[in-house]
């Protein structure tokens, strides 16, 4: 198989509290399965201070556009939607080994 034909695709994202090992496809599920599963007071500040930091300032898009979003979730729903070609673009650059 060429390097142009395979999908680019992480490995997944693996748990690396104490030991634990799983591995999950996308970063969310390993957040959720940290707080689920782990249930760290470390883990549990940091995720409830992220979010109120995301609540109260929000992010900008990082594509330039100027619009400011206030979780991730509205943020990779608004880039995969009016920057997908951006995205498609820079994948293919990274899938070829360039930046």
């Amino acid at each position: 198989m060429s390097k142009k034909s395979r999908k680019f695709r992480p490995e997944g994202y693996q748990c690396k509290v104490d030991g634990c090992g799983r591995i999950f496809s996308t970063p969310s599920k390993l957040g959720y399965h940290i707080v689920a599963e782990h249930r760290s007071p470390e883990v549990a500040e940091w995720v409830v201070r992220e979010r109120t930091d995301w609540q109260k300032n929000g992010r900008a898009c990082p594509w330039g556009c100027d619009q400011r979003f206030y979780s991730p979730h509205t943020l990779a729903k608004h880039i995969m939607g009016a920057h997908k070609s951006q995205v498609d673009a820079a994948v293919a650059r990274m899938k070829e080994g360039g930046s």
